[in-house]
């Protein structure tokens, strides 16, 4: 992720330097005979999750925290292996799509700027509040490291591909900095989103009504 947002953000040596305090990518991990190469989007199916699980446990020294299978319904095998490994290594992080039927479909998470605004209104914040609160030196700006270490101050929990989502999308200027205008506009931009979503799930809600009524 910070090979990323360095790529995006070029100009900005010391707006990325912030590796340790994220999760980092899958790298491959070898088991035996097998390689696992970039798991999070890979159509693996629970039994090839159990796989990966298992990898990972064989190789305690890797420097693998985080895998993310949020595609992916998992077994109780999965779920008992993954508290295994947990409790060994408290520091690493195992998404996944939750448990049930092979052929269930994990519910797909917020947009990264709906996971933000949901946060605030939830906590009766204003957004100046949020924002004020991760300015510590009240200049109306933010590194992205600043804003990605205030972020996991509140305990939002936003993997990488979130996490660098969110930068790129505030980040209009591309100038490594995220302003209190910038954060404005997003949570603006994310209200328009709310409401066409509300109305095309009103408008779904009526023809339900229409065809049930019929």
């Amino acid at each position: 992720m910070v090979n990323d947002i360095e790529a995006k953000h070029p100009q900005t040596n010391n707006l990325v330097k912030f590796a340790d305090d994220l999760t980092v990518s899958v790298p491959v991990i070898s088991s035996g005979d097998a390689a696992l190469d970039e798991v999070g989007k890979n159509p693996l199916q629970s039994a090839g999750a159990v796989a990966l699980l298992l990898a990972v446990k064989n190789n305690p020294s890797s420097g693998l925290m985080e895998i993310e299978l949020m595609d992916i319904t998992v077994n109780q095998e999965f779920l008992a292996l993954l508290k295994e490994i947990q409790d060994g290594r408290p520091g690493i992080k195992i998404s996944h799509g939750g448990s049930g039927g092979a052929n269930e479909k994990p519910k797909e998470r917020p947009a990264p700027m709906k996971i933000l605004k949901n946060y605030i209104e939830n906590n009766q914040m204003r957004l100046y509040d949020f924002f004020s609160m991760m300015d510590k030196d009240k200049s109306m700006s933010l590194t992205i490291q600043e804003f990605v270490n205030g972020l996991q101050e509140t305990g939002i929990h936003m993997n990488d591909s979130e996490l660098l989502a969110l930068v790129e999308s505030l980040d209009k200027d591309n100038d490594g900095e995220i302003n209190y205008s910038e954060l404005m506009l997003g949570s603006i931009e994310q209200k328009k989103e709310d409401r066409k979503q509300q109305l095309k799930d009103q408008a779904e809600e009526e023809r339900r009504i229409k065809i049930l009524t019929s």
